[in-house]
């Protein structure tokens, strides 16, 4: 979503994506002991991995961490 150009979206659209291919998402929420996206989201967050905006519930947007984000390519001068 990062790359093409989905900076913050929705937690709710996130979600959904992953959802699209349902055995790797229960299969990630399963390793990491939690059965909802939100929980699992805040646990990358609490590794630094991403940052949550919370909100109302249909407004929450998540975000890569400013430290891990790909750097944007750079021609040669």
């Amino acid at each position: 979503m990062w790359n093409s150009g989905e900076k913050k979206p929705l937690l709710s659209f996130v979600a959904a994506q992953l959802l699209e291919d349902g055995n790797k998402m229960a299969g990630s929420l399963g390793a990491c002991g939690v059965g909802k996206f939100k929980t699992y989201a805040e646990l990358a967050r609490d590794a630094g991995i991403v940052e949550i905006y919370y909100g109302r519930p249909w407004e929450e947007r998540i975000s890569l961490n400013p430290a891990i984000r790909p750097k944007k390519f750079r021609r040669p001068s």
